[in-house]
This record gives C-alpha cells, structure tokens and sequence, in this order.
C-alpha cells in the first residue's frame, strides 16, 4: 500500500500539469480570434473593414476588382466572434476568407456548375435539308458553336431556363426555350423580304440573292437611328471593313475613310464617292443624312471594276430619297443637343506655379526669383476662359407624293453647331428636290437638284494638340488677360515662353476667320426599255461650288506690336465644276 501511494502522486501531479498546460493552449487559440461590437448603417464593404481594421490589428488583403463601392453593408453585433461577422457579411456577396495570423484574406467564392450540362441538336430548312455554318449563341453567356456539315451542333449550357438563338444568312432569327431538353430540332425560314432587296452597284440595282461581290448596304432606318451631321458619321460602325476617323473634333472637320485598309503611301486612299450616279460628287457635306435612302459599300474588285482604277480605293454609292406613288407626305426632323469637353486636364494654379519656378531656381543654385509666390493666389485658369457648353441643333422639313405617273421629294434642312472652343462652330442649310415622271409605258425621266450653303469658324486657339507654345495648356496661370491700361497681357515669368506671345482670350477675341461654301448640283436622266430586259440610260449633271476663306489680324495683338505690323488680312477664293454625261 505505501508503494502504491509513492507511484500514484506523482502520477496525479503530472496529470494535473497536463491538464493546466492544455488550459492554457485552449485559453490562448481562443484568445486569437477576437469578439467584437459593430454598428455600421449603408456604408461600403471597404468602410466596414475599415471598422474592423481600427478595432483589432488584423489588416485585410484581396485582389483589385472584387470589391464594389455600393453602400449595401448594414450591421448591428454585440460581442460576437470576428469569424461570424465576417461570415455573415462576406457570403451574401460572393466572397469567402480565410484568416493566417494576423491577416484576413478575402477571395471570390468558387461557382459551382451543377446546372451545368451539354446540349445537342440539328437546324434544318423547311424542306428538312440540314444547314451547315448556322451561328448557334446562348444568352446571357458567352457560350456558342456552328453547326456542322449534317446541321448537328453541339453546345454548353449552364442554366437551363435561357434560350438558344440562331442566325443565318438568308434566314429569319430563330429563338428557342432549352427548358429540360437534352436535343432539340429546329427549323429556320427564309427570310425573302432580305434575298430580295435591291442594292445599288456600278452597273445599276441588283436582289441581294443574285450578288457575288462584296457588298455592304446601310439603309435609312439604320442612319435615322442615331442623330448625325455627315454622311460618312453614319456608317461609323454599320459597315465591315470599313475605317472611319475623323481628323479634328472641330465642326465642321473632314473625316477619313478607308475600305480594307490603305493602298498606298503616298496616293490618297478616299474611296470613289457616286451620288445619285454622279460620280466623284465628292464633298459629303453636302448632303443631309435624313435625305438618304441608302448607302452602298462596294470593297472588292468584281464589285468596283465598272469605275476602273477609280475605284481601286472602293466606292461608297449614295442614293438619295425620291418620291412614292400614293397620298402626299410630309416630314420633320429635329434634334437639339448640347457638347462639351469630355475631361479638363489638371494644371497648377498660379501660386503653385510661382513656387515650382521657385524650385526650379533652387535646384541650379540660383536666389528664387518670386519673393512671395502665395500672392498669385488662383491665377488664370485659360481652360475656363477659352471652353464652354456648345448647343448642336439641326431642323428638317421634307414632302414627297405623287402618283402613277409623277413623283416627287423636296427637302429644306438647317443644321446650326456650336464648337465647344468659343467663337467656334459651323452653320449649314440645305435644300433637295427630286422628280421623276413616267411617260408611256418605257420612258422614265428625272432630275436631281441640291443646294448647299455652310459658314464654318474654324479654331483659331490651341487647347494643347498644335501650337503647344501659345496653347492654352502652355500659357503660364501667372499672366493676366489683360493689362491695367486695357491691352491684352503679354508678359510672364515663365521660362518656356520667352517672346511675346498671344494670349489665348486675346486671339479668341481678335483674331477673325470664315469659310463659306456654296455648292450646286444638278442632274437630268432619261431611260427607256426598247425591249424587256433592255435598256438605254442617259445621264447629265453638273457638280458646281465656290469657297471663300477670309481671316483677319488685328494691330492690337501683343505680337503684332512687337513685330511693328499694322494688320493683316487675307482672302482666298476658288471656284471648281465638274460636267458628267455618261450613257
């Protein structure tokens, strides 16, 4: 019994220690996760880790883009595991976390695919031949596929309540609901509304289902649906292939338009322009978007060869709208908007820009040259002086009958634009008239007469692209516009700007510069069918335009003062026409 007892206290001390030890460990992995009270009302995920940054020492990490700036975060805890909050903030959102020390990762949730299943099927036309290449979308996915040369198709659908489109060329969309099937069968129409529509070529009008060459065709509704000012703003994004830049964002600017690209490096590579069978009519300003009828991309050779070399760069054939037999109609078209400058780029205020010359001084070991720069205070902000809120509006009224016999359409437009430079802008009107008559039974006549008359003022400030010298960008904030006597200020303790130059406002308000444009053209044509499928055209049309540029300097510029110049003032003028009778 005694060596029973010698045996079992230090058994029973060792016991006790353990248990002590395994105390501790189990108060201490306890004392790791913290318990916390939070009280936060529609604040963002960023915030509320934020709160929780600032009343423990864990720091959270997570990749750039998980996180949105929404104020949807309402939580109200009273001591609570840390583990639990989170939880029940981060898996409503998506996200899941893991804590390492004393770090909080946070991660996107893995989505499972457990709807997740494959879909086959076969597209046949209404006669049960199958169509090979029809293109087979799910939406609201980016899953996709082809059928094959049997019309089988085979495709990944992760939700089985979307549905299934189908587009073919020649054929009516088709859209159907998966529902629980694992095959469908689908039967597409022809669409015969679209195999026989007619589209301008060289050599006349074709159905689309006869066509061989490479031809795109922008009707009227797709140039109605967006508000444009030019023609060739209305096949931005409408036509493949076809690249479309503008050259300034200036009213009024020219654009450039290349089909498959640039030919040459040297040549232009405009393509050849046909309005209303006129070719080389040229300047696309001078039609109104809302009078066209349709526009016709040729690209490939087979589609230009009738132009010759003259079409090497493609031809971009333009119709034009022409009265319809039946009651008479009349139309309006309007639209006012307003535009500004997308983003105004960040300068130094005046008082900051006398302290960098300041440091600039302090670097080459030279005595600031500003005594006391915070006397600049803002300074000029030329951005402001020289922008502003430009008004776009453009007002269309159109008529057009007639009857079996005799047609007619007349439009009259005026489209006004504000720069979004002050003193800026273009104004143009325009008017059409358009005649057909039938005389017999294989006589048809007609003519084609437009006048277009525009004023441009062009930009005579740079806000930073060209002339960066006596840019608004470049002119020092320190400068005044004016002088204390009234004259436009010059002078400025910049180190860029060493002359005298022009101050942004002087020139806006001084300088003066016009374009007009005058343009006329006029067309007559006459085709008669001697026999069925024979017929003899005849064509004549005159394309006559005049242009004026006047600008004029001023004596009261500081660089005319400097330079002893008095004024200047030019006037350019030229007058070009063209005749075409082709048959």
């Amino acid at each position: 019994m005694k060596y029973f007892k010698s045996i079992w206290k230090p058994a029973l001390l060792r016991t006790v220690l353990l248990l002590f030890i395994l105390n501790g460990s189990i108060s201490n992995v306890n004392a790791q996760e913290p318990k916390l009270s939070i009280n936060l009302n529609k604040v963002t995920i960023k915030q509320f880790f934020n709160e929780i940054q600032r009343k423990t020492d864990y720091t959270f990490s997570y990749r750039e883009g998980i996180l949105n700036n929404n104020k949807d975060v309402s939580i109200s805890v009273y001591n609570k595991n840390l583990s639990e909050i989170l939880k029940s903030v981060l898996e409503p959102k998506g996200l899941s976390f893991s804590i390492q020390t004393k770090s909080i990762v946070i991660t996107q949730q893995l989505q499972t695919s457990t709807q997740s299943f494959t879909l086959k099927g076969k597209v046949t036309n209404s006669e049960g031949e199958p169509l090979i290449g029809v293109t087979v979308l799910a939406k609201n996915s980016k899953n996709g596929t082809a059928t094959d040369f049997d019309g089988n198709f085979s495709i990944r659908i992760n939700d089985k309540n979307t549905s299934l489109q189908f587009t073919y060329v020649g054929y009516k969309q088709e859209n159907v609901q998966i529902k629980d099937r694992k095959f469908i069968t689908v039967t597409m129409e022809e669409d015969s509304h679209m195999l026989n529509e007619v589209v301008a070529v060289g050599y006349g009008v074709m159905r689309k289902s006869d066509l061989t060459g490479s031809v795109v065709r922008v009707g009227s509704k797709d140039i109605a649906n967006i508000p444009t000012v030019r023609l060739d703003q209305a096949l931005t994004g409408k036509a493949s292939g076809v690249h479309i830049t503008n050259t300034s964002g200036e009213p009024g600017a020219g654009t450039n338009i290349l089909i498959r690209g640039g030919n040459s490096i040297s040549a232009s590579n405009e393509p050849l322009y046909v309005i209303d069978g006129f070719i080389g009519a040229g300047d696309l300003n001078l039609i109104d978007p809302n009078d066209i009828e349709s526009i016709e991309i040729l690209k490939d050779a087979a589609a230009t060869s009738i132009y010759g070399a003259r079409g090497a760069n493609g031809v971009v054939i333009v119709t034009t709208k022409r009265g319809t037999e039946g009651r008479n109609n009349v139309t309006v078209n309007t639209y006012i908007g307003v535009q500004h400058i997308a983003k105004r780029l960040e300068m130094m205020n005046a008082r900051e820009y006398a302290e960098m010359l300041n440091q600039q001084d302090v670097s080459v070991n030279q005595e600031p040259s500003i005594e006391n720069p915070s006397i600049y205070g803002k300074g000029t902000d030329w951005q402001d002086e020289i922008l502003r809120m430009a008004l776009m509006q453009n007002y269309q009224i159109a008529a057009s009958g007639g009857n079996k016999d005799s047609r007619y359409y007349l439009s009259i437009s005026m489209f006004d634009q504000e720069g979004v430079i002050k003193n800026s802008g273009i104004r143009r009107y325009q008017t059409r008239l358009n005649l057909d008559r039938k005389i017999g039974k294989n006589i048809n006549i007609g003519a084609n007469f437009q006048f277009s008359y525009s004023q441009r003022k062009p930009n005579l400030v740079s806000l930073g692209g060209f002339d960066y010298q006596s840019s608004a960008l470049a002119t020092p904030p320190t400068m005044g516009i004016y002088n204390e006597d009234g004259s436009y200020a010059a002078d400025s303790p910049s180190r860029v700007v060493s002359n005298k130059i022009d101050n942004v406002v002087a020139q806006l308000n001084e300088r003066k510069k016009q374009e007009k444009a005058a343009s006329v053209y006029a067309g007559i044509f006459a085709d008669w069918e001697a026999i069925k499928g024979l017929k003899f055209k005849t064509f004549l049309g005159l394309n006559a335009s005049n242009n004026k540029t006047s600008e004029y300097k001023p004596s009261s510029l500081p660089t005319m003062i400097q330079n002893k110049v008095k004024g200047e003032a030019w006037i350019n003028q030229g007058d070009s026409y063209s005749i075409l009778w082709e048959n």
